[in-house]
């Protein structure tokens, strides 16, 4: 009689070939722990400062849940997409005081938070051409 376990006897050798194969890929890719992806978070609030040279985006936002206002100041990279009324624009083209989201990510580096915008949306009001009569000179419309 066998002293090897039953499952041995009876498993054909080139299954036990594939395991050592699986085996050896897990232990070659390794087992490290990998760094999540950092959240995005989405913040609405009013621009308050740009500096184009800095690449650096100045937010005044209302706090969840509180009544208090907070600033946050961005970091803005050139890969960063910047649409106003839906149509990509540039950083140079948002306004202080236009009412901005932005989509982004928020990481901790030597002790500070860096933020950094993925996208920024600012909604203008577009006043355009409207369908109504012009007012004779001299009149105001209604």
């Amino acid at each position: 009689m066998s002293t090897r376990p039953y499952s041995m006897l009876r498993r054909p050798g080139c299954f036990r070939g594939w395991s050592a194969c699986a085996l050896l890929a897990v232990l070659a890719t390794g087992c490290e722990q990998r760094e999540a992806a950092p959240k995005v978070d989405t913040i609405t609030g009013v621009i308050t400062k740009i500096d184009a040279t800095s690449r650096r985006i100045t937010l005044e936002f209302q706090r969840k849940n509180s009544d208090s206002r907070g600033t946050l100041v961005a970091y803005v990279p050139i890969d960063a997409k910047v649409f106003i009324n839906g149509v990509a624009s540039a950083l140079d083209q948002l306004r202080v005081g236009e009412t901005a989201t932005g989509y982004g990510t928020r990481e901790k580096q030597d002790g500070q938070t860096i933020i950094t915008a993925l996208e920024i949306h600012v909604e203008r009001n577009v006043i355009g051409p409207t369908n109504a009569p012009a007012a004779p000179p001299g009149e105001e419309t209604p």
